[in-house]
């Protein structure tokens, strides 16, 4: 029987595609294993820009998803005319006769004109409007539509989580209209985050304003990553101490139960596999010039050998086939593309070898898919900051080999010996890898939320 209810507010939610969604959506599939129920309020379907519809069965049936749509005047736009995410599961994209809001433009002379003023109106109010990011819109609705189901149901805890960073402004708007207890999940750092572009001094200002408020008002901090607790503690003293709790990210068991029952890669071809985003910040950059110094060198290293990258390479995408073409890596390296996570999961058992990379900035950050490597039970070849997070991490699994993301050198030299002897010597502590199931991270946010209840109850 579930006694208790919580109110998630959370931008990223299935079936939004990546890995952004898997902790809340673990959260709210086993919160009723613990006797407590979960409502969501997430965003649209129509609103997101690529989908993984397959993740919508790992959600319980009887779990109450609340849809909100953004009055953001372009994804309204987007909406009247039809335009439908892209869905990674169904691998097209349903759409009308018009195509997004700059297509809708297409084919006048007439309208280049128009086209431009719209991308300029665009440009404003996500540089001057839209404060702290580009869901505010959607936040406002969400924290209104919140407030009222929070009343309605007479729900006693709410959770919002980040980023979106809007989401904890969000927070703040039902914290003061219903003062019932907050909990503020950062899964990532908002101020001083690596790679957030601040885009003017005035908006560093709102962005500490902001947190400094959000810090003050939420009756519990949750962070992903234990480095940030210093930092918050340094950054507000006794203001947040008694308020933070580390729940890292992890990987599902029931997501990993079945896979490769009965499948296995090719024999003959030895799979290095990276899943997951390639953004700068994650950019396998520094493999790739080692293994292209390594073809050069000696092309037999390569035979048998396959490079597949599944994800999202965004921006560093042109920088990536640029390293790929002047080494001549063709047919050595594939980019797979974004897939459903369970057959990211898939790629992850399939290969001999997992590639793990994040830049030196981003030392106390732990990227997500980091669990799920260490779950996957796979030699992992990692190029990140030696004293950083991840390698704190993975120096304890038993399953790593580490390199400095910096030292191509050391990387070329690492991978030789991996492409020499097709072989990696692991020896995974299961025991060590198994704290890190969602089931069991959920059992410590349950933890908070009891604890936050009986304070409330007496």
């Amino acid at each position: 029987m579930v006694d208790n209810k919580i109110l998630i507010i959370s931008s990223d939610f299935p079936p939004l595609a990546g890995t952004n969604t898997q902790r809340i959506q673990s959260f709210v599939r086993y919160l009723p294993f613990y006797q407590w129920k979960s409502i969501v309020v997430t965003r649209d379907v129509d609103d997101l820009p690529i989908i993984d519809s397959s993740e919508l069965a790992w959600m319980f049936d009887d779990t109450e998803i609340i849809r909100i749509s953004s009055p953001d005047i372009f994804k309204w736009r987007t909406r009247r005319n039809g335009v439908k995410p892209y869905d990674v599961k169904k691998r097209k994209h349903t759409e009308s006769k018009v195509s997004g809001l700059e297509n809708s433009f297409k084919g006048k002379k007439s309208n280049v004109f128009l086209r431009l003023i719209s991308q300029v109106i665009h440009s404003f109010f996500r540089l001057f409007l839209y404060h702290p990011d580009a869901e505010m819109p959607w936040a406002f609705n969400a924290a209104r539509n919140s407030i009222k189901v929070i009343k309605k149901q007479n729900i006693q805890v709410f959770l919002t989580s980040a980023p979106t960073y809007s989401t904890l402004v969000a927070g703040l708007l039902i914290k003061y209209k219903t003062d019932r207890k907050w909990v503020a999940d950062f899964r990532d750092l908002w101020v001083g985050r690596p790679g957030r572009e601040v885009k003017n001094r005035f908006s560093g200002f709102v962005d500490n304003f902001l947190e400094r408020a959000v810090i003050r008002k939420a009756d519990k901090i949750i962070l992903a990553s234990p480095a940030w607790q210093a930092i918050f503690e340094q950054r507000y003293g006794a203001l947040v101490k008694d308020k933070i709790c580390v729940i890292t990210n992890g990987y599902d068991l029931s997501k990993l139960e079945g896979v490769l029952d009965n499948q296995s890669a090719p024999s003959d071809v030895f799979r290095i596999a990276l899943t997951g985003s390639m953004h700068k910040s994650e950019s396998p950059a520094p493999f790739l010039e080692a293994l292209g110094a390594l073809y050069v060198e000696d092309k037999s290293l390569l035979e048998g050998v396959q490079i597949r990258l599944t994800g999202y390479p965004g921006e560093e995408k042109g920088h990536l086939d640029s390293l790929i073409q002047q080494f001549g890596l063709q047919g050595k390296v594939v980019f797979v593309g974004v897939k459903p996570h369970r057959e990211c999961l898939l790629e992850q058992k399939q290969a001999d070898v997992l590639l793990l990379c994040q830049s030196l900035g981003h030392k106390n950050t732990i990227c997500a898919k980091s669990y799920e490597y260490m779950a996957a039970q796979k030699p992992i070849f990692a190029l990140v900051s030696l004293d950083g997070m991840v390698a704190n991490l993975l120096k304890q699994c038993g399953c790593a080999t580490i390199v400095n993301y910096a030292d191509v050198k050391m990387i070329s030299k690492q991978l030789k010996q991996i492409l020499i002897t097709r072989h990696v010597v692991i020896r995974p502590d299961l025991e060590y890898i198994s704290q890190f199931d969602r089931k069991a991270l959920t059992g410590k946010l349950v933890y908070e939320l009891n604890n936050l209840v009986t304070n409330n109850n007496r």
